[in-house]
């Protein structure tokens, strides 16, 4: 919890191949240099505000083994303006998302492989 908060120099998170760990609520709080991040493939369960408060974060990518994306996991990004999901939109749809996942977000885009949904 809380592993990187306040990073405010770090602009660029990668996960190696294979990751199969869990990125803890919180993580990823006031960072606020991340323009792109990038949820690690075979991640099923996105956890509370993995990623919050990050004024500069424009996009994130979503793997389609994703079937979970917790409360407040990107909230309060203000310049957050694509998700990037790696499946269809009938699999977005299924994802089950917590209340609030994207609260504080403002306009956004969902592009899945087949098709994009406007968000608000």
């Amino acid at each position: 919890r809380l592993a990187f908060q306040n990073c405010e120099k770090l602009k660029t998170v990668i996960f190696a191949d294979g990751f199969s760990g869990t990125i803890n609520e919180s993580a990823f709080l006031n960072c606020s240099s991340i323009k792109v991040f990038a949820i690690p493939s075979g991640t099923e369960l996105v956890n509370c505000a993995i990623i919050t408060r990050c004024q500069s974060l424009e996009t994130i990518f979503i793997p389609n083994s994703v079937i979970r994306i917790g409360a407040y996991a990107f909230a309060e990004n203000g310049n957050l303006k694509n998700f990037y999901f790696d499946g269809t939109k009938s699999q977005w749809k299924a994802v089950e998302k917590v209340y609030r996942w994207n609260y504080g977000i403002g306009n956004y885009k969902i592009y899945c492989i087949d098709d994009k949904i406007s968000a608000r």
